[in-house]
């Protein structure tokens, strides 16, 4: 089976190099930061395995410090036995005080249900489900084979413990479940994309789970998501939903991101369709109740009804995120557009950019809506063919303001070379996201670990962001799932930078990274 959802990276890039003067602290440097590799115990590296593909936080212990979940979807299993792309996910704990541990704990699927080109580990999103106090691990395998179907699609569901995530029984959900809707079919790709909040606010956390590939009717790959109700004794199946009309080659489900945008006490959920209009894209918004996410009453949107132009190819919200960046009493959305285009006839291809909306009572106040390009962050002539901005994003709050900050990925971004990537992290503040403060991250650069020389990496692919030390402000969590390690090409690694009040620059020199803020 082909790799699921990567056929839009499969490009020609021709780069240019950019450059910005760094802007004032944003709560993240070099000090403490980890650099991880593929070296898992047993598991020997093999090339394209894609450590770090995709990352995601959670307490899984309940000691107060965020855990980092990665997934390494293309891994091969046991040095032995192998078995192509089977995949599994690599657990590192967080210690109050300290960060992330050396040990790491491998979860994988049952031996009886590890088959080629699984693609265990492919998304993953983290929430208490059982309300236990410990967050729980929800895993996509969108390759699973389910009886005579392939690549239908799984998700695997592993409970929070006091010592951890208990990797033995899993509950194992696909579209056979009993009580699942519809029904697993050839190329489904359920689990390609998890979210996860309290959509009905009884206190248990629910599970949204995308499946880009589903065919609805006669048209194939419009896509459906599967919503789950947490409970005392687990995840639940509950209903799905797709886009009315059915749209052909829509991939519902592709992102997905849940906050509550109106600000009602309950979570809502917002859903990609980055095929939509030969790959311009939309975005369908689902509001929670006392019922759960209600089936009626969506808010469907393109590019075109926030304030842009709808084009061939840009995927529009192909990458979301969940953040709370004015911080008001609503959650805001952050929507990437990797493909966009800029310069005259579209002459810089695949820049890239994105959009926030910025919750309100009735959903989105689109007369707030921000449009952020790396031009209007990093200076003119900073949006280069091919950066591929917005491709990933992640919010926390990293210098604990009180506000949500954003890192954004630019996995193609030429820094000394080629497809080098970087991330983006630009700041919340009243008024929302502003470009006042920044910083950009790359790769063996400005004290941060790496291999400044290696090129093609991807860096920033994947990023997530939590509290692995427990000291209040976020961390963040950076992917670079095409990186070399020890000859072993494209093998993975990933980077993790702490949260503190004082990023000092000490480590580059840099007086203007000082920050005075206090907690």
């Amino acid at each position: 089976m082909q790799r699921p959802l990567i056929s839009s990276l499969a490009l020609v890039f021709a780069l240019s190099a950019a450059a910005s003067a760094q802007v004032t602290s944003i709560g993240l440097s070099a000090v403490r930061a980890q650099r991880f590799g593929n070296d898992l115990a047993g598991f020997d590296p093999q090339p394209q395995d894609n450590f770090a593909w995709s990352l995601a936080v959670g307490d899984f212990d309940g000691d107060g410090a965020g855990d980092l979940a990665t997934g390494v979807p293309f891994d091969d299993g046991v040095a032995g036995s192998e078995v192509p792309d089977t995949g599994l996910v690599a657990v590192r704990y967080g210690v109050a005080g300290g960060g992330l541990g050396p040990e790491i704990q491998i979860l994988r699927q049952p031996a009886s249900g590890i088959e080629e080109d699984d693609f265990f580990g492919f998304s993953l999103a983290s929430c208490d489900f059982d309300a236990d106090g410990f967050d729980d691990l929800a895993v996509g395998t969108p390759g699973e084979d389910v009886d005579l179907a392939m690549g239908a699609g799984a998700v695997s569901v592993f409970y929070g413990t006091a010592s951890g995530l208990a990797a033995d029984l899993p509950d194992v959900f696909n579209q056979d479940t009993p009580g699942v809707p519809d029904g697993s079919e050839d190329g489904d790709e359920f689990g390609s994309a998890l979210a996860c909040a309290d959509f009905d606010a009884d206190g248990f956390d629910d599970l949204a789970i995308g499946a880009p590939g589903e065919k609805i009717g006669t048209a194939f790959q419009t896509g459906q998501v599967f919503l789950f109700a947490g409970a005392a004794g687990g995840l639940v199946p509950g209903v799905a939903f797709s886009q009315e009309p059915a749209g052909l080659g829509a991939k519902l489900g592709a992102s997905l991101a849940a906050g509550d945008w109106n600000g009602d006490g309950f979570a809502d959920l917002a859903a990609s369709a980055p095929g939509v209009n030969t790959a311009s894209g939309a975005l369908e918004v689902r509001f929670g109740s006392a019922a759960g996410i209600g089936l009626a009453g969506a808010l469907s949107l393109t590019e075109t009804d926030i304030g842009g132009l709808s084009e061939f190819g840009d995927q529009f919200a192909r990458a979301l995120a969940a953040g709370n960046f004015d911080g008001d009493a609503r959650v805001d959305l952050a929507i990437g557009i990797p493909f966009q285009d800029f310069g005259a006839g579209g002459s810089i291809g695949d820049g890239g950019q994105f959009n926030v909306l910025y919750g309100a009572s009735g959903g989105f106040d689109l007369a707030r809506t921000q449009y952020w390009a790396q031009n209007n962050i990093l200076g003119a002539g900073t949006s280069e063919q091919s950066d591929i901005f917005g491709w990933a994003m992640a919010a926390g709050d990293f210098d604990r303001d009180g506000r949500d900050d954003l890192a954004i990925g630019a996995l193609g971004e030429f820094v000394t070379g080629p497809q080098d990537g970087a991330a983006t992290v630009i700041m919340g503040s009243p008024a929302g996201l502003t470009a006042d403060r920044h910083r950009s991250i790359a790769a063996g650069l400005g004290g941060f670990p790496g291999d400044a020389t290696q090129h093609a990496r991807w860096f920033s692919f994947s990023l997530a962001a939590g509290d692995f030390d427990g000291d209040g402000h976020a961390d963040l969590a950076i992917g670079a799932p095409l990186e070399d390690e020890n000859g072993v090409a494209d093998a993975g690694t990933e980077t993790v930078l702490y949260g503190a009040i004082f990023a000092d620059g000490f480590e580059s020199g840099a007086t203007d990274l000082w920050s005075a803020t206090s907690p």
